[in-house]
């Protein structure tokens, strides 16, 4: 998720269907799962060419922090119901990743 981010990678408010953790969008229009790298048949939908660019260029830290703690909320949770080792593996090191990112290692 850090090297998404620290490559110009945008977080999408979608989440993987697969394990839950937050989606992103490249710099080439590809999105990825940051956690299992589940990338979707379809992707998810373009935003308009004028809005194209402008939400990740206007988020503040404490904007990004509030996303980030409230992705980590449903990691949590979806780690509490999850029984697959896979799938737990998987929300384990999301949660990580933003433990990080916060800076609450």
């Amino acid at each position: 998720m850090a090297q998404l981010l620290s490559e110009g990678a945008t977080m999408l408010s979608e989440s993987c269907q697969k394990c839950g953790a937050p989606l992103f969008r490249t710099k080439d229009g590809k999105v990825v799962c940051a956690s299992c790298g589940y990338t979707p048949e379809h992707g998810v939908a373009e935003k308009p060419a004028e809005a194209k660019g402008t939400e990740a260029t206007r988020i503040t830290r404490a904007e990004l922090n509030a996303i980030l703690n409230e992705k980590l909320s449903f990691l949590v949770a979806a780690l509490k119901e999850a029984k697959d080792p896979g799938e737990i593996r998987n929300l384990v090191s999301s949660i990580r990743e933003i433990l990080a990112l916060l800076g609450k290692k």
